[in-house]
């Protein structure tokens, strides 16, 4: 089988398509800023700055889009095919923490594509029914999908860093196989697992929460960009050896 034998090569480059993704994703979105969802006050400059950057919001969910619904779930695929040889279990979960990221991603995003049309809604044409432009209800549902969105990024993070952690702990501990990457890589694994994990800490205090996020965000790039290019450089072996 013509992937069967190219297994490293595939799997490198779908984890090189994750930071890549991402750093588009969060440049594109830059000009909209970063605001509090929980937030009462914010919800009205969240939705003006959507609204003034609207094609621009919707082109910077692209590569997320492209990451939840194509990009993690063949992580987690890949990453059990390869490591299976090491730890079943580890790797299996691995694999559940992907999908589960993606799909919790994904519902990030469909709350994200739906706010423009409640920031025009809000801005310019008035909802449905004789909503008036400006109606603080408007408001209200725009930071109950701003919450939603938060909620369901916070699962997000928890399932990936639980796939991450399996990850990294079968490169640290699990018996050698096939496919040996450093050690060094399963402890900046570790490190963006359990950020991904203690993101939780932004519903009680949002500086270590964004503190833990950004650690999280940046460990996990750096490690799944170097077990990519690290694959890359490995022999290829055969998925039915």
């Amino acid at each position: 089988m013509f992937w069967a034998n190219r297994l490293n090569r595939i799997t490198g480059i779908v984890l090189l398509l994750l930071p890549i993704l991402s750093i588009a994703g969060f440049i594109a979105a830059a000009p909209i800023g970063e605001l509090d969802p929980f937030s009462r006050g914010e919800i009205e400059m969240l939705l003006t700055a959507i609204n003034g950057n609207f094609w621009l919001f919707i082109t910077s969910l692209v590569p997320f889009v492209i990451t939840d619904v194509i990009v993690l779930p063949a992580i987690g695929i890949l990453i059990f095919l390869i490591f299976k040889d090491r730890s079943h279990f580890l790797a299996l979960l691995c694999t559940f923490g992907f999908i589960v990221a993606a799909g919790a991603f994904i519902i990030h995003e469909v709350g994200a594509m739906i706010l423009p049309f409640l920031a025009t809604d809000f801005l310019v044409e008035g909802g449905a029914n004789g909503i008036a432009v400006g109606n603080p209800i408007i408001l209200e549902i725009g930071r109950t999908i701003s919450i939603m969105q938060a909620m369901a990024a916070l699962f997000g993070q928890t399932a990936m860093g639980l796939g991450i952690t399996s990850i990294s702990a079968l490169i640290i501990w699990a018996p050698k196989g096939d496919r040996n990457p450093p050690r060094f890589l399963g402890i900046l694994g570790i490190i963006a697992g359990v950020g991904n994990i203690v993101t939780w800490s932004f519903l009680l205090n949002h500086i270590v929460g964004g503190v833990a996020t950004l650690v999280a965000e940046t460990a996990t790039i750096f490690m799944v960009f170097i077990l990519g290019v690290w694959l890359l450089r490995q022999p290829e072996i055969s998925i039915s050896k």
